[in-house]
This record gives C-alpha cells, sequence and structure tokens, in this order.
C-alpha cells in the first residue's frame, strides 16, 4: 500500500512540474463562483440599462 501511494504521489508531483494544473471545484467553489457570475451579470444589465437611458 506505501509503494502504490508513494508512486501516486510522485507521479502527480511530475504532472504538475509538466503544467498539468487543472483539478475539479469543489462544491462551494462552484456556488461562490455562480454567485459572483450573478452579481457581475446584474452589474452588467444596471450599467447597460443606464448606459441606454443616457443616450
Amino acid at each position: 500500500m506505501y509503494y502504490g501511494w508513494s508512486k501516486e504521489f510522485l507521479e502527480a508531483g511530475k504532472r504538475r512540474l509538466a503544467g498539468d494544473t487543472a483539478r475539479a471545484a469543489t462544491s462551494g467553489e462552484v456556488k461562490d463562483l455562480r454567485r459572483e457570475a450573478g452579481a457581475l451579470k446584474e452589474a452588467v444589465a444596471d450599467l447597460t440599462l443606464e448606459n441606454r437611458l443616457l443616450k
């Protein structure tokens, strides 16, 4: 078991050093990103409406 874990650890290190930095997001990170995306969409909508009213 130890040697299996050691091999996995070393392989993961090699992939990381080679530039493979992709990882799965946690559900908390996904919720935060969705909340932030919603807030940004609302800000864009407000600015677009304000811009149209000023024209």
